[in-house]
Parts: structure tokens; C-alpha cells; sequence
């Protein structure tokens, strides 16, 4: 191995091995202030960081917005796949009640009049409770339009009043923690409405400040009725929600039911039925191929 001969800190020279030769150098710029390079080097590598973190953020984003639209789409095709059903249903228990020759057909197999009536009994039941769960939920929705409407409505004029609260009143510790004005407010409801009922069960603190402002006492109980009226219409909502998961878990039963009774009944048509495919097109059943 050739030594090289390199210039050290102190101005002698000194010879160092080939191999040696960068990192001797590196060593140097180190303690000879070029120091700069290996900065723009940390600054990059920082930058690189930052951005694979954004990028990171960006897709669990975007996964996330994936996720709620496969679940909306989810409910969306379960919904569409009950009608179907439904109609699938129908279709084969009338097809068959309707001709004799199916009947007949059907007889010795444990299928008479009587036993397709049991499943046009079942049919009946579960198409009521799902029309009966799509009443219900719309009137929960009108419910849940109800209750924003009417919390939009008095927190307006809430936040209005807070605000001339904040102009007339110095911050203390009496009357502020007493009427809630520290901070911002809470957006979940039941935090809200907290705030909002003390603000209002203490608002004779203030009254007369607030007369200075313009603001009467009729306005200030009409404003604490309005926060009550919100109370009420949430408590609407959750009642009609109850109404809905109560009438979808009766729905879903029956549904279960009518399924249970349709797959024997469409594996004892396929089999009754093998060589005459277009019964089973009359009866709504898919032939296979």
C-alpha cells in the first residue's frame, strides 16, 4: 500500500494509508469550519422527514375518506339487496300459488297449498316491518332535522349574549365561572348545553348590564325556552332512534325467517323441477348453466 502525504492541522505533514485517505479528509474540512456542507446535508434530511411525513397524513386521509364511502356505499347495496330478496320472494310464492301444476308438483315433496302459505305468511311479515323500519327512519331523520334547526337557532343567539356578557362583565371569579364565559364553547352537546343552562339559570347576575346593552328580560327568557326547546328535540331524536334500531332487529328476524324457509323451498324447486327449466323461470329462479 503507497502512503499519501497530507497537510495536518498543525502544518506538518503526515502519511496516511490510501484507504485512510477520505475519511482523513473528511476529518479535516470537520475542523478546517467546513461545517456548512454536512448542515445542508441535516436541513435535507429533515426536509426528506417532513415530507414523508405529509405524505403519510395525506394517505391516511384519503384511506379514511375510502373507508366512509365503502361504508355508505355498503348500507347503500344492503338496502337495495333486501328489495331484491323481497321481490325474489314474491315472485316464487305466487309463481307457485298461482299454477296448480307447480302445486302439484310440489305436494309430494312436503310443499302443499298450506305450507306455501306459511311462506307467503312470512313474506308479508318481513315486507310490513321493512317498510314499517323505512317509515320510522324517516321520521327520525325529520327528527334529527329538527333538533340542528333548533340548536342553529339558540346558539346564535346564545353566542350573541355571551358576547355582550364578555363587554359588560370584567373577568372575575364570581360571575364569569358562574356564567361560563371562560374559554370557548363546547361543541359536543351535552357540554354545550351545559354551558348554556348556567349561562341562562345565572344570567340575573348581569340583567341589569345587559338592559344597558338592549337586551330585555323577555329576550332573555325567550332565549332559555329556546335552549330547552333543543333539550326536547334531542330527546325526540333518541327516541326515534330507539324506534329504528328496535324496528330494524324486528325486520331483520323476519327476514331471517323468510330466508331460512325460501333457500329449502328453492333447493326443492331446483330438484322438482331439474328437467323442466322454464318453470323455474316462471318461478323467478335462476337456472344454472
Amino acid at each position: 500500500m503507497h502512503n499519501v502525504w497530507v497537510v495536518g492541522r498543525n502544518g506538518k505533514e503526515k502519511a496516511v494509508g490510501c484507504a485512510r485517505k477520505k475519511s482523513y479528509k473528511l476529518t479535516c474540512m470537520l475542523f478546517a469550519g467546513k461545517r456548512k456542507l454536512l448542515h445542508v446535508y441535516f436541513f435535507l434530511f429533515c426536509g426528506t422527514l417532513i415530507r414523508l411525513s405529509y405524505l403519510k397524513t395525506k394517505r391516511q386521509a384519503i384511506v379514511g375518506v375510502k373507508i366512509r364511502y365503502y361504508h355508505l356505499k355498503l348500507k347503500l347495496m344492503s338496502g337495495k339487496k333486501i328489495i331484491v330478496r323481497l321481490e325474489n320472494a314474491w315472485m316464487a310464492i305466487e309463481g307457485a300459488l298461482n299454477d296448480e301444476e307447480i302445486i302439484k308438483a310440489l305436494k309430494p315433496y312436503g310443499y302443499s297449498r298450506q305450507e306455501i302459505l306459511k311462506g307467503k305468511a312470512l313474506y308479508n311479515d318481513a315486507d310490513a316491518l321493512h317498510n314499517n323500519r323505512s317509515v320510522k327512519f324517516s321520521r327520525q331523520r325529520k327528527a334529527t332535522d329538527h333538533f340542528n334547526h333548533a340548536r342553529l337557532e339558540a346558539h346564535a343567539i346564545y353566542i350573541r349574549h355571551v358576547q355582550l356578557a364578555r363587554l359588560v362583565v370584567p373577568p372575575d371569579r364570581t360571575r364569569y365561572p358562574l356564567l361560563h364565559l371562560n374559554g370557548s364553547r363546547k361543541r359536543a352537546f351535552t357540554e354545550w348545553l351545559s354551558q348554556a343552562r348556567a349561562f341562562y339559570q345565572n344570567i340575573s347576575l348581569i340583567a341589569e348590564e345587559l338592559a344597558r346593552q338592549g337586551v330585555t328580560p323577555e329576550e332573555l327568557e325567550q332565549a332559555a325556552a329556546m335552549v330547552d326547546a333543543v333539550t326536547a328535540a334531542r330527546v325526540q331524536q333518541n327516541a326515534h332512534k330507539s324506534r329504528v334500531q328496535q324496528s330494524k332487529e324486528e325486520r331483520d328476524a323476519a327476514l331471517e325467517a323468510l330466508n331460512v324457509w325460501m333457500e329449502d323451498f328453492t333447493r326443492t324447486v331446483r330438484f322438482a323441477f331439474a328437467k323442466n327449466p322454464r318453470q323455474l323461470e316462471a318461478l323467478g329462479v335462476a337456472v344454472k348453466s
